[in-house]
């Protein structure tokens, strides 16, 4: 019984020392900068496929995507555009389009998607929905 809980002492002690180190990792990350994130919305080229509004180069409906008809993003919620970025960036996303995205996000760090996703966020006034959202 005894040895029991000394496992038990020992398991919460690990899990709170992960927390904390965990939290205190999360909180040390810098907070997004759409500033910086323009920059590199312009670095890479997002326009290409995207417009330089976010507005997409796909029409109709449903949306006529292509490799360089991007879809409406302007306005997005910015948590949406992180997970959707991160999912293509990762690979756990896949689908006919988004191996040009693939290309062009290969090199971004979690925090430049963090900041470009907060730029896109305020590209727009009314906010649209996401393609999956």
């Amino acid at each position: 019984m005894q040895m029991k809980k000394s496992i038990y002492r020992v398991a919460l002690r690990s899990f709170l020392a992960f927390s904390l180190t965990t939290t205190t990792f999360s909180s040390l990350m810098a907070a997004a900068d759409a500033k910086e994130g323009e920059k590199v919305w312009k670095k890479i080229n997002c326009a290409l496929c995207h417009d330089k509004k976010g507005e997409g180069k796909a029409k109709g409906t449903p949306l006529k995507l292509n490799a360089m008809k991007g879809p409406p993003i302007a306005g997005l919620n910015e948590q949406y555009i992180v997970k959707q970025m991160t999912a293509i960036h990762d690979g756990s996303r896949k689908t006919a389009y988004t191996n040009t995205m693939k290309l062009k996000i290969k090199n971004l760090t979690p925090q430049d998607i963090e900041n470009v996703s907060a730029y896109v966020a305020t590209l727009s006034s009314t906010k649209i929905k996401g393609m999956l959202e």
